[in-house]
């Protein structure tokens, strides 16, 4: 049975998949030759969504407004400054239909933040160096993958200003350098005085 193991988890997930696609064929209003689907489309994205389907096939497209009792989706849409951190706002909760989207107010705080916590300059060229690097390497990257990038290289750039602001670089490395660092003459006496 455990040489199968991997073979019989692929199975329940084709078949679990062929549940869950003819569970959504049997929802839809259809005969044999028509069926009907509703959905949600930005508003921007309505003409090329009614042309893309007309060349394809025969279809009848139709729009309307959603009411105001519908629990649309809600689609962030933000400058490139706030864009990488919508995926922070996500993982909380995004802002319902009427209501003011953080993205830009979330980006400022976060970056600032980040950079003033971090806040050496060595640490800060890295990170930029570093994301910069991925993001012109590997353009195929995923959507939520070149915004992870995009945030840190914002905080890497925060990190840096502030960095140069307290006069800090590389500023770890050197106190994990000394020998006779003040944390280890603390711990040292403290671990000597629980011996006694």
């Amino acid at each position: 049975m455990a040489p199968d193991r991997e073979l019989i988890k692929f199975v329940m997930d084709y078949y679990t998949m062929r549940a869950e696609k003819y569970g959504v064929l049997n929802g839809l209003a259809q005969s044999r030759r028509v069926f009907f689907i509703t959905g949600y489309v930005p508003e921007n994205a309505a003409p090329k969504l009614e042309k893309l389907l007309q060349e394809k096939y025969e279809v009848v497209v139709e729009y309307t407004e959603p009411g105001d009792e519908e629990d649309v989706p809600i689609l962030l849409h933000n400058n490139k400054f706030a864009e990488p951190v919508e995926g922070v706002i996500e993982s909380y909760s995004v802002p319902s239909k009427g209501e003011i989207d953080p993205s830009m107010i979330v980006a400022l705080f976060y970056y600032v933040q980040f950079g003033l916590m971090l806040s050496d300059a060595a640490y800060g060229l890295i990170m930029v160096a570093g994301t910069a690097y991925c993001l012109t390497k590997f353009k195929n990257m995923e959507a939520g993958m070149k915004k992870f990038m995009k945030m840190f290289m914002y905080c890497g750039i925060s990190t840096t200003f502030w960095g140069f602001m307290f006069g800090s670089f590389s500023e770890m490395l050197s106190m994990l350098s000394r020998p006779h660092s003040s944390t280890g003459r603390i711990s040292g006496s403290l671990l000597s005085g629980l011996s006694q």
